[in-house]
């Protein structure tokens, strides 16, 4: 089961027990957060899923940003890149999130990781 969304800030790719966002913009607001996750909240309704972050292509997220996630809902975050300012920069927004975290080199990893932590 898949379902895609579109938002003004990229595309929210949902499955069973996780959602992929693939951002388009060079920075994520705290609005454009808060839509990516209206919608993700929507689809999931009141099941726990972990949210993986594409990061193919570079972008910051606005610490504020972290304000709507419902850690009751988001139980995991996942971040995708190769690319190592990224991971340092992960590291950092680790502590606004109160739940499981990950970061992954490839999409594979991170989806196997957030079917073991939805479990």
């Amino acid at each position: 089961m898949f379902k895609s969304y579109t938002t003004s800030i990229g595309i929210l790719e949902c499955y069973p027990n996780y959602c992929i966002a693939r951002v388009s913009v060079p920075l994520v607001t705290k609005e454009g957060a808060k839509e990516l996750l209206q919608c993700s909240y929507k689809h999931f309704g009141n099941k726990r899923y972990v949210l993986i972050s594409d990061r193919k292509d570079i972008y910051k997220v606005d610490s504020q940003a972290y304000k709507f996630v419902n850690p009751r809902k988001i139980v995991g975050i996942a971040l995708v890149s190769e690319n190592e300012k990224v991971k340092s920069d992960a590291l950092e927004k680790q502590k606004l999130f109160d739940g499981a975290f990950g970061f992954f080199e490839n999409m594979e990893d991170a989806i196997d990781w957030a079917k073991t932590v939805v479990k």
